[in-house]
């Protein structure tokens, strides 16, 4: 029989905070329903994961642990965005609360959320964390000034 955990990510000390979350009229907080359904795609995104974490000691017969996530980290929340240029009233359904901006796929916050659990976010390898400063434009030769 396989292992299966329940992880309460409330219950870690969390990077997140409500300072990070946007305002304003295309913002809206998002349901209860728009957080199960984020944390259960954050749990089955965790099959595709590649962060390089041991966490042997929760692992199956075939090597992989049965993770689901009961609770989103303190200072994250879903947030429903309103598409711009748009007729209909499509909304995107986006978590945030990094201290780096947002996440829209649930793969991507499993990372960082790993990282929560097990007390690693120093070492975080998520897309977030791992911002790189925005690079220095350079002028072409021919602009150059002799």
């Amino acid at each position: 029989m396989a292992a299966y955990v329940q992880v309460d990510l409330s219950a870690f000390p969390s990077d997140g905070s409500a300072m990070n979350w946007p305002s304003g009229d295309r913002y809206t907080l998002g349901s209860e329903r728009d957080e199960i359904r984020w944390l259960d795609n954050i749990s089955y995104a965790k099959n595709w994961d590649r962060a390089p974490v041991s966490i042997s000691r929760l692992t199956t017969c075939a090597g992989d642990p049965l993770i689901t996530y009961t609770e989103l980290p303190h200072g994250y929340r879903v947030i429903a965005q309103a598409r711009e240029n748009t007729t209909n009233r499509a909304k995107d359904y986006l978590l945030y609360g990094h201290p780096n901006g947002h996440f829209d796929l649930a793969h991507k916050a499993h990372v960082h959320f790993k990282h929560i659990w097990l007390g690693n976010l120093a070492n975080c390898t998520c897309t977030r964390c791992n911002v790189r400063a925005p690079a220095v434009r350079k002028m072409p030769f021919w602009q150059l000034r002799l």
